[in-house]
């Protein structure tokens, strides 16, 4: 509770000083176990900022702090919060600074994808960028079956590959991906080959075969309201 009380009393007293009340505190997550993660997973505390003005306002160099005896302890990078916005700051030791000026998302729930459920063992290329899948079915996700929950529902099977493609102009200009995937009850994901993340399902690394069931059951969470 020290702890909270310290970070509060230094944000209220430099936002207060430079910004004369235009910058306030909109909530803070003082012992954070499971409501937002950081790129990392972890689950560390965090504070969020709101802009109340009509006017943008840029935090280079003002700083927050836990000990009244460094003001300083951590300064903010070049960023900038637009009118009436808010900025979510975590409160994890890592001195991440890096901005992202903005998201795309470039795949949506509810966009066509080439599916091909199995009941044999098909090309290990199949996640590869140059694989043929124009004999594969196509359809609208969520893809699957048996709860009610799909915009495209399959027959039964145990195992469902999914491929979808997307372009990015400039890699140089990519600071993050960032990859949100509802299941039921594993997945294992692939970008040009390269495995990015697997859930309940065997070994990173080695690719799990057609006829491989999950660690256990999972249920999927968005149809639930989750």
């Amino acid at each position: 509770m020290k702890k909270y009380i310290y970070i509060i009393s230094q944000i209220i007293f430099f936002s207060s000083l430079v910004y004369s009340q235009s910058t306030v505190i909109n909530e803070v997550m003082s012992s954070n176990t499971s409501t937002i993660q950081d790129e990392d997973g972890d689950y560390p505390d965090w504070i969020e900022l709101f802009n109340i003005t009509d006017d943008p306002i840029n935090l280079l160099d003002y700083g927050l702090s836990d000990d009244p005896a460094e003001p300083l302890k951590w300064t903010f990078p070049d960023i900038t919060i637009p009118a009436k916005d808010f900025l979510l700051i975590f409160a994890s030791d890592k001195n991440r600074k890096t901005v992202v000026n903005h998201w795309e998302t470039v795949i949506d729930w509810g966009d066509e994808w080439a599916y091909l459920p199995v009941s044999s063992e098909i090309s290990s290329d199949w996640k590869t960028l140059g694989f043929d899948d124009s004999g594969w079915n196509t359809g609208a996700t969520g893809i699957g079956y048996g709860d009610g929950d799909d915009s495209t529902e399959i027959e039964p099977a145990l195992t469902l590959y999914l491929r979808k493609s997307f372009i990015a102009d400039d890699l140089s200009n990519i600071v993050k991906i960032l990859l949100h995937v509802d299941y039921d009850d594993a997945f294992a994901a692939y970008i040009n080959g390269q495995e990015i993340a697997r859930a309940n399902i065997g070994q990173t690394g080695v690719p799990p075969a057609y006829d491989q069931w999950a660690d256990e059951p999972r249920e999927a969470e968005m149809y639930q309201g989750n």
